[in-house]
């Protein structure tokens, strides 16, 4: 969600991209159609989900003092059995599980995963891929409905950003096994951006879209050569 608001920013107010030394996308989201995780299941019915949140006064997905974490943080710190389920459970939404997965730190994993987010972001990546499954990659702005969206855009549809106009200097690095931040989206917005320097492949066939904070060798997978690119202060 970061890389997204990135780019946002920078195409919606392209002055900002002079004030950037350098962006590097850990893998980065904007098309969302080709969207592999379980969960895209629930997408075609993000309006009717949308609905029922806002009817019980939700405004936070999954925020870290429901009911749903409560009973999360219970379940995933109490017996191996349920430890090893709760994994799998991440390994479903993530991507598949691999050995570069250190099952030591899942009860701290846990307290941070998944971390919540708005409603209206929820809806808005659900839209993304709703749209992208009919009508191929794209990264729009989010959809108020025909008569919001002519007040708020001038248009009945949302507009695309155009990512183009995103010229500060962008590395992308992204994992093969990325279920959420898949690489065919990963390929279309390499080619959209306006200074993308290199789209990097993060060498190990599983690294998912966990690795990138938790995996083992993520060291000197992805850090490593992350620090090489930084500009010396």
């Amino acid at each position: 969600m970061g890389a997204a608001t990135f780019y946002i920013a920078t195409a919606s107010r392209p002055e900002l991209n002079h004030k950037i030394d350098l962006m590097i996308g850990l893998a980065p989201v904007a098309s969302m159609a080709h969207f592999n995780s379980p969960v895209k299941a629930l997408a075609p019915h993000v309006d009717a989900i949308q609905f029922f949140l806002r009817s019980t006064r939700t405004r936070a997905f999954l925020a870290k003092e429901n009911w749903s974490r409560r009973f999360q943080k219970s379940l995933c710190q109490h017996t191996f059995k349920t430890i090893q389920l709760c994994q799998n459970v991440i390994f479903y939404i993530t991507g598949t599980g691999s050995e570069n997965f250190n099952s030591s730190v899942l009860s701290v994993i846990e307290g941070h995963f998944p971390g919540g987010t708005s409603v209206n972001t929820l809806a808005q990546f659900a839209q993304g891929y709703n749209t992208g499954k009919r009508e191929g990659e794209q990264f729009r702005a989010y959809d108020h409905g025909p008569s919001e969206n002519l007040r708020r855009y001038g248009i009945s549809r949302p507009p695309s950003y155009n990512l183009s106009l995103v010229t500060a200097p962008v590395y992308l690095f992204w994992g093969p096994g990325d279920l959420l931040a898949s690489p065919k989206d990963i390929e279309w917005l390499s080619k959209q951006l306006g200074n993308l320097q290199s789209s990097v492949r993060i060498d190990w066939p599983e690294f998912n879209h966990l690795d990138f904070l938790w995996g083992v060798n993520s060291n000197r997978l992805l850090y490593d050569p992350l620090i090489a690119l930084l500009p010396t202060p």
